[in-house]
């Protein structure tokens, strides 16, 4: 599957001063924090350095319980605060951007930053499903699928 990942460089910028409002609209029992999650990690430092992040420190939240149970996004930033709003930022984006919740998007600092950035968010899914979808008809038609 695919994860949302933000960088923040300033905590203070953007709509991640809106962090904590928007995680409140997950509805779940609670939302686990996990520092450099160990299955992400590796991957997530090597992206750091293509990209040029200026940070490779990361939180990864996972949903517990409720209707999105096992949902995940990561935040990436120089500091806890930062790592934390943008962890936020993607999870809520990541939830929004799935067809079945486009219709419920957080407008919290009264413009349409969030809209947009979920509408981002969606194409940036949309396109990595379709990807996933024609590598996997591809392997299947050339017979490359592999066996043990």
């Amino acid at each position: 599957g695919s994860l949302l990942c933000i960088a923040c460089e300033e905590k203070s910028s953007w709509i991640f001063p809106y962090a904590a409002e928007i995680i409140g609209y997950v509805h779940c029992d609670r939302v686990q924090e996990l520092e450099d999650d160990p299955e992400i990690h590796p991957h997530l430092v090597a992206q750091a350095m293509r990209a040029r992040w200026p940070s490779n420190l990361s939180l990864t939240l996972t949903v517990v319980g409720g209707p999105h149970h096992g949902l995940r996004a990561i935040g990436v930033g120089n500091n806890a605060k930062s790592r934390q709003r943008a962890a936020r930022i993607a999870l809520v984006a990541t939830l929004r951007a799935r067809p079945d919740h486009a219709d419920t998007i957080e407008n919290p600092c009264g413009e349409d930053t969030f809209a947009h950035f979920v509408n981002r968010a969606a194409g940036l899914f949309a396109g990595h499903a379709a990807g996933a979808a024609a590598g996997a008809r591809a392997r299947g038609a050339s017979g490359a699928e592999g066996s043990a």
